[in-house]
C-alpha cells in the first residue's frame, strides 16, 4: 500500500486458500480488503496479514483505504486461475501376461491372441561429457538436439514392412547436457521427453511395440540421484547403493514416477509400451561395499542383517534384496500405469558355468525368475561368445516351464567371430531357434543399425548392413515362425 496505488504480486493465483502480507508504505494507518475480508487498520510503515479464501475462478477487486479524513481508497485486482484439469489417465496397455498350462505368455488383450515379441533395438550413439567432465561414448537415442525424427520414423516404418512388432530402446541418463535429467531444475528434461513422446506416437502409428529400458541407474543431476547417494559411501557404493539401501528404492521409484508422470502429460500413447525394463542391465559390485568388505554385519533395505564373513550370507543378500527392489519400484510405477508390464534385463551369470571371469559385476537371476514378482525377465546372450546355448541357460537358471515370459532383449554377433554376413545370419537364425527349445517368448537382435563410431557396435552385425542380410533373414515376413526349422 504507497500513497498512489494499492498493488498485488502476483498478481494470479491458484484457486483456495491465499494469504496476503500487507505492507503500508504511507503516513497514516491503512487497511486492506477482498472478496469481504479485512485486515486491523495497519500502523505506518508497518505490516498486517489475512488469509481469505478464493475458491472460484475470476478477477477479485482489492482496496486499500486510509483511516481517518480524507478518507483515501485505492484498488487493484488478482486474478484466480481455473484449476487445470487432470490429465487424463494412461491408456490401458494392449500386452498383458498370463498363465498357460503353467507358463508365462504375452498375449493381446483386445484380441485375446499369443503375442511375440520379435524385434530390434534401436539405439544412436555420440560423444558426452559425464559429470567428471570426461567424455565418453554412449547412447544418445533421445538426446536433446540429437534425436532425429525422420531417421526414427524411416526405421520404423522398415521394421514394419519386416513383421517385426517391437522395437527395445534405453533412456540415457548420464550425460550433463541433453540426457534425461536436468542440472538447473533437478528434474527431468523437457525437451528429452517430449522425445521420447514422439517416438512412442511414431511406434503406435507403425504398430511397433516398445521395450522402454533404463540404464539401471537414475538420470545424473536430479534429486532422486541425491536419494540414492543419502547412504553413500562406506558401506554401500556403486550400483550396490540402488539394491540395498532404502535410498536406492526410493529415489528409484521417485524418478520413474515423476518420469512416466511427465509422459502421461504429454498424452504419450503409453498403450503402446510392451513393457518398462528397470535395468538395461541389473548387477551389483564385487569391488565396492558392502561386498567387497569381508567383516561385520550390514543391515539393507529389506529390513533384514547379513554377516559379511560368510560367502554365503553375500549371496543371499543380493538374492533377497534384488527381489525386494523389483518388487517395490514395480509398485511405483503401477501407481502411475497401472496395467503396464515391468520386467529387468541381465547379462549372463559367471557360474556353474565360468564365464565373464575377473568381471565385478555379479547377478544371479534364479531368484529373480522364480520368485520376484516382475511380470517378464529380459536375458541377453550372445552366439559363439563364451558359452554354449545350454550352458547360457544354467548359468542364468532357467526353468523348463517359467511362470513369466523370457525375452531375449539382446543377442548379437562379433564380426570377429563371423566375418560373413550369410553365415552370421545364419547363426542367429539358429540361435533364436534353440532358444525356443527353452522356453524363450521373444527377441531383440542388437541392433538395427548403430554404426555411429569404429569400434563398440561396428564389431557386431546389424540388421541393415550387407544389404539388410540379417534384417531379412529375422524378418516374420519371411520366417512366420521363429521358432520353425529349415
Amino acid at each position: 500500500m504507497t500513497f498512489q496505488a494499492c498493488r498485488a504480486a502476483p498478481i494470479s493465483v491458484a484457486p483456495g486458500a491465499t494469504s496476503f502480507i500487507v505492507a503500508n508504505r504511507t503516513r497514516r494507518a491503512r487497511l486492506f480488503t477482498i472478496a469481504g475480508r479485512k485486515t486491523r487498520y495497519i500502523r505506518p510503515h508497518g505490516f498486517g496479514w489475512l488469509r481469505v479464501g478464493l475458491a472460484r475462478a475470476g478477477v477479485y477487486r482489492f482496496f486499500c483505504i486510509s483511516q481517518g479524513r480524507p478518507r483515501l481508497a485505492r484498488t487493484g485486482v488478482i486474478a484466480v486461475r481455473p484449476k487445470p484439469a487432470p490429465p487424463p489417465p494412461p491408456p490401458e496397455h494392449r500386452i498383458g501376461v498370463r498363465q498357460v498350462s503353467g507358463s508365462g505368455e504375452f498375449y493381446d488383450r483386445q484380441t485375446n491372441a499369443s503375442f511375440v515379441p520379435r524385434g530390434n533395438n534401436y539405439l544412436r550413439r555420440s560423444d558426452q561429457e559425464i559429470r567428471d567432465g570426461q567424455v565418453v561414448f554412449h547412447g544418445s537415442t533421445f538426446i536433446a538436439g540429437k534425436y532425429g525424427a525422420a531417421r526414427v520414423e524411416a526405421a520404423l516404418e522398415q521394421m514394419r514392412n519386416d513383421g517385426y512388432n517391437a522395437s527395445r530402446v534405453i533412456l540415457d541418463v548420464i550425460c550433463v547436457r541433453g540426457c534425461l535429467g536436468d542440472f538447473g531444475t533437478s528434474g527431468l528434461s523437457s525437451a528429452y521427453l517430449d522425445n521420447v513422446a514422439d517416438f512412442l506416437r511414431r511406434a503406435k502409428e507403425n504398430g511397433i511395440y516398445v521395450m522402454l529400458a533404463n540404464e539401471g541407474n537414475v538420470p545424473a543431476g536430479t534429486r532422486w540421484e541425491s536419494t540414492v547417494n543419502r547412504s553413500c559411501c562406506e558401506t554401500f557404493a556403486g550400483t550396490n547403493l540402488y539394491y540395498l539401501t532404502e535410498g536406492g528404492i526410493e529415489g528409484t521409484q521417485q524418478f520413474w514416477r515423476a518420469f512416466l508422470k511427465g509422459l502421461v502429460v504429454r498424452a504419450a500413447p503409453l498403450d503402446i509400451i510392451f513393457g518398462y525394463s528397470l535395468a538395461s542391465e541389473a548387477y551389483f559390485e564385487a569391488d565396492k561395499p558392502p561386498l567387497s568388505l569381508a567383516s561385520g554385519t550390514v543391515h539393507t533395505a529389506n529390513g533384514h542383517a547379513y554377516d559379511l564373513a560368510s560367502p554365503s550370507q553375500h549371496q543371499l543378500m543380493m538374492d533377497e534384496n534384488l527381489v525386494n527392489f523389483a518388487y517395490h519400484v514395480r509398485n511405483a510405477i503401477r501407481e502411475v500405469d497401472p496395467t503396464a508390464l515391468v520386467g529387468m534385463g541381465f547379462s549372463w551369470p559367471q557360474s556353474p558355468n565360468p564365464a565373464r571371469q575377473g568381471d565385478p559385476r555379479l547377478i544371479r537371476t534364479g531368484p529373480v525368475i522364480s520368485s520376484s514378482t516382475l511380470d517378464f525377465v529380459d536375458l541377453h546372450l550372445d552366439p559363439k561368445l563364451e558359452l554354449t546355448f545350454q550352458q547360457y541357460v544354467e548359468n542364468f537358471e532357467v526353468p523348463r516351464e517359467t511362470a513369466k515370459p523370457i525375452v531375449m532383449g539382446e543377442y548379437g554377433l562379433s564380426k570377429v567371430a563371423e566375418p560373413d554376413a550369410d553365415r552370421a545370419a545364419s547363426d542367429l537364425v539358429n540361435w533364436q531357434r534353440q532358444s525356443c527349445l527353452y522356453g524363450f517368448d521373444g527377441w531383440f537382435l542388437w541392433t538395427w543399425d548403430t554404426t555411429e563410431r569404429a569400434g563398440g557396435e561396428r564389431e557386431l552385425w546389424t540388421a541393415l548392413e550387407s544389404g539388410g542380410t540379417i534384417e531379412h533373414a529375422l524378418a516374420p515376413t519371411i520366417r512366420p515362425n521363429p521358432c520353425a526349422t529349415g
